[in-house]
Order: C-alpha cells, then structure tokens, then sequence
C-alpha cells in the first residue's frame, strides 16, 4: 500500500495558489542567433489549438531568428503519424506526448536527452518526480505540460433534471455508482443515460484492489479477479439501462469529446481529467463538476494519483536543438505563456507558473486545480508505468473489454486471458 503521505509531499507545488508573480528567466547558454525555422506538434481541440498559436507568436516575437511551424491536429492518428515521420527522420523539432512514449521513443534513439540542454529548457523548475515516468538510465525524454488526475464529470443540470442527489465522493462504492447511473437513465428522456462508459480507469481501480496494475520490479500486479470484477461493471451497467448498448458504447470510445454522450449532453457521467473539466462545460453550456471515481473509500489503498497530462519533448535528429530547447523553456515556464494556456494542458508542475496562473483561472479551471490539490492530499504517489509494453497491453484489455461487451466472452474469462497475456507482454523477473 502507498500512503497518503507520499502523495502529500511528492507534489508540494500544488500549494502555491497565492504566491506572488515572479518573473522566470529563459536561462542557460548563449545561442547563435542566426536564422532558424523548427516544427512543433500536439494534438487538442481548436480551443488549444488557439491558445498554443498565441504563445508561439510570442515566443517569435521575443526570438525573432526563430520561426516555429505550428502543426496542430485531432487525437486520433497522432501518434501512427508520428511513427512514420520518426522512421522516415522527418519528425517535428518539438513533439507532444504522452503516457510511456517519451521513454519508447528516447529508448529507441528518437529524442533528445534533455540533461543535454537542461538550463534551455529550464529543467531544474521541475522536481524530478514530476518527470520520472519519462526518464531512463538517467537520460530526461520530456518535460511535464502540467498535473492531471482522473476523475469522474458530472452534468450537474441533468441530475437536477433526473431528480438524483449528486454523489458523495468520500463514501461512495462501486455499486452505487451502478445504481445512480440506472436511476439517472430511467428518470431522464429516452436516448439519455447514466453514464458515458470508459475503462480509462482500469489503473486506478486495480490500485483500489492493490496490487497495482503493472509491478515496478516488472510483470503484472493486478489479478483475474480484480479484472473480471472490472469488466463485470459495464454488463451492470447494461443490465440497468444506466449506459448505451455495447454497438454505441464502442462506437465511440476513442472520439473528441464532442462526439461523446457526455459531450453531446446524453450522459450525465464520464470517467475524464480534471483538465477536461473546461473542454466539457464550454461544450456543453451546463454545470460541470468533477468528483472522486467510485471505491476511493472502499478499500484500504487509493487509486487516484496525480500523474503528467502530456510531455513536450525535443526530436534527436533536431537540427536546430538549442532553438527546440529555448521553444519549450517558453511554453513551459514564461509568465506571459502561462497566461494564455493556463490549466488547458494541466496545472503547471512549476510552482512559481502555478503562482501566476492561479489569479486568472475561471470558474471551471478553478474547480480542476482545487480537484487535484485534493488529490494530491488524498490520493496516492504515482502508480509506476512500464517503459515498454503498456500500449500492447491497452491494446489487450481493450479487445476484451469488448469481447465481455458483446457476450463473446465472460468477465471471469477475461480477467484470466488478461493475466496470461498482459504476463507475457509484460513478464517480471527473471
């Protein structure tokens, strides 16, 4: 079990709301300034899309030899993009990522060590945990964008609609987040239900259960039962009425989020992060809260945990590194920067960037922050991610969840194959 303690003090930065603006200096060497043009690429919504252009025209600005090529684009077909441009040695200077893919791709010689440029990209800003999930053999893959945790969003409108009381995050199991989400599809109109069903949460619900998900000493943690109890949930679910038929549900598991039920406001819960609290409200034009995922009272160890929302990393084939570098250092760790991102990739892992952003956050971005300081007490260190394997074990659970989803196989079964297969994908010591 790790302790609440762990989670307190790994992330002390989230306690900085009303520090006083302090102007932060885009330090280190004494580049060249001869003309230079870099590629940066990130995935989002046009609302980022917007904010991110802002800030590097900015930075163009204040680094006039440096013209950025902006390469915004959707989610889906990201990273098989990224894949073929890293191949080919055509990849973007600047790269968004994700979950394990600093480590994969540093791992495999498509980054750049970030020790290498450490004062361009302002990394002694960055406590080291916040960054430890993109670290190998001591080389930095990627910076942190800025602290998320997952959650549970609430269409407040639409409970006050179905005549269901709002949840108590504190006591609340896994059973009565079934039977509220069955309550709120039959109390509202037709086509309306409970809940927008994801199994993003699968890490954080083995952590409930303990062992965790992946073993830091390598191999798998969780157990059959643990999955089958996990893939019992959406049968329940189905059972009850409180989520949409297994044919809508995988329809549109990976989608923006405005083709979700959640963001199409025909479904009253969504399992997301706590930076999608805005994205969803603005979507909406309703009342978004953000509260605990079921069962974080129910057992003895917390699942929740405060983890990096995306990494801005630097390509290894770079031919322009130190202007790559000096682009991070801006959009990660300038006040005037910071203002115009704000909480949209994560509350900053930078204390005094948090300390300047805090003044501006609105009414949703607000609730995100103090969400994740609450977190960030309550919750737990971050749950330890393999630096290969875990995308073909997604993958895994994925292709079973489905199975269970259409009858093709039981939830106990599928906690078994789960085990086997994810145990070779994965295997612990040796």
């Amino acid at each position: 079990m790790v302790s609440r303690r762990q989670g307190r003090t790994r992330f002390a930065w989230l306690g900085v709301a009303a520090a006083a603006v302090v102007a932060l200096a885009i330090g280190g060497a004494a580049f060249a300034q001869d003309p230079v043009t870099i590629r940066f690429t990130w995935w989002g919504n046009p609302d980022r899309d917007a904010r991110t252009n802002q800030m590097v025209e900015l930075f163009m600005e204040a680094y006039p030899w440096i013209t950025v090529v902006t390469e915004p684009t959707v989610f889906d077909g990201y990273f098989d993009k990224l894949a073929t441009s890293a191949a080919a040695g055509d990849a973007p200077d600047v790269i968004t990522m994700g979950g394990t893919y600093p480590v994969e791709y540093g791992a495999a010689g498509q980054l750049l060590d970030l020790t290498t440029v450490a004062d361009a990209v302002g990394l002694g800003n960055y406590d080291p945990s916040s960054y430890s999930s993109a670290t190998l053999g001591g080389a930095v893959y990627g910076l942190p964008t800025g602290g998320n945790a997952r959650g549970l969003l609430i269409n407040v409108d639409l409970f006050e609609q179905a005549g269901v009381p709002l949840p108590d995050d504190s006591t609340w199991t896994w059973q009565d987040f079934v039977d509220i989400a069955g309550q709120l599809s039959a109390n509202l109109p037709d086509g309306v239900y409970g809940v927008d069903w994801r199994l993003d949460i699968k890490e954080e619900f083995a952590a409930q259960r303990g062992p965790e998900m992946f073993l830091p000493g390598g191999g798998i943690g969780v157990t059959p039962e643990t999955m089958a109890d996990l893939f019992q949930i959406p049968l329940d679910l189905m059972a009850n009425g409180g989520m949409p038929s297994a044919e809508q549900t995988v329809e549109l598991l990976n989608t923006q989020a405005e083709r979700t039920y959640f963001g199409q406001g025909k479904a009253a819960m969504i399992f997301a992060y706590s930076n999608n609290v805005q994205e969803f409200a603005n979507l909406l034009g309703q009342r978004v809260n953000i509260v605990k995922i079921p069962g974080e009272a129910q057992y003895a160890s917390p699942g929740l945990q405060v983890l990096p929302s995306q990494y801005f990393t630097i390509y290894a084939r770079s031919k322009a590194p130190e202007a790559a570098a000096l682009l991070v250092n801006w959009l990660l760790n300038e006040p005037e920067a910071a203002k115009i991102i704000l909480g949209n990739r994560g509350l900053s892992f930078n204390p005094e960037i948090a300390a300047v952003i805090a003044p501006f956050l609105g009414e949703f971005e607000a609730q995100a922050a103090q969400y994740l300081a609450r977190v960030a007490n309550e919750g737990r260190a971050a749950l330890f991610v393999p630096s290969s394997g875990k995308g073909e074990v997604d993958d895994l659970t994925n292709l079973l969840h489905e199975q269970v989803l259409f009858g093709i196989t039981s939830p106990a079964d599928a906690g078994e194959e789960y085990v086997e297969q994810a145990s070779r994908i994965i295997p612990g010591p040796q």
